[in-house]
């Protein structure tokens, strides 16, 4: 009996002991705060200057970039890849040649359309409407389209931009994003950056 009533005071006393360490180290141990991640870095970012038309954008690295004529307008393309239905802004520049903004908005439209031919069809364009991008006024309007090669439903973003006459003497800019439909609201956030990374008078 002795031996069994030593054996049980050791545990508690033991058990006691092990506890109170137990507070004491919870006290004791610092808060670690969890890292937050981090925001996209510059490095991800790459810039492109068109030196014909002023101005320069910014576009996401692994980004395709083309250099090509159509209907007589310089046109550089930022395609995310080379599949067919990959997300797109085509930047369009030429002489303004005394043109409105609503002018190059629809020969900009009118351009696309005719590229696409009888493989784009079912075009539902909206109203023209005003708006500032990098302080120039401009025009600008959304529209879908089905693209039948893919049969997938397409939205496009169209801004035409003519210049002041100040840094952007005589020259005039279109810019058209397209992305698939249902792609359209991530894709989006990267053409409104880029659009916004844009800056006119380059040199």
């Amino acid at each position: 009996m002795m031996c069994s009533r030593t054996y049980r005071r050791i545990s508690i006393s033991s058990l006691l002991g092990l506890f109170m360490a137990l507070v004491l180290s919870c006290k004791a141990a610092p808060t670690v705060a969890t890292p937050m991640p981090t925001p996209t870095a510059s490095a991800d970012i790459k810039a492109y200057t068109d030196e014909e038309a002023k101005l320069s954008i910014q576009y996401p690295e692994g980004w395709i970039v083309e250099r090509t004529i159509l209907e007589d307008l310089n046109a550089t393309i930022f395609r995310e890849t080379v599949e067919e239905d990959a997300p797109e802004l085509i930047v369009l520049s030429g002489s303004a040649e005394g043109r409105s903004a609503d002018q190059v908005l629809g020969e900009a439209l009118a351009l696309i359309q005719t590229l696409g031919g009888e493989a784009d069809k079912d075009w539902q364009v909206g109203e023209a409407e005003s708006v500032t991008l990098g302080e120039r006024q401009g025009r600008r309007i959304f529209a879908e389209y089905t693209r039948a090669t893919s049969g997938l439903r397409h939205k496009v973003y169209l801004l035409g931009i003519v210049g002041d006459g100040l840094n952007v003497a005589r020259v005039s800019a279109a810019f058209v994003a397209d992305a698939p439909l249902d792609e359209w609201d991530q894709n989006w956030l990267v053409f409104e950056a880029m659009l916004e990374s844009l800056r006119f008078g380059a040199k």
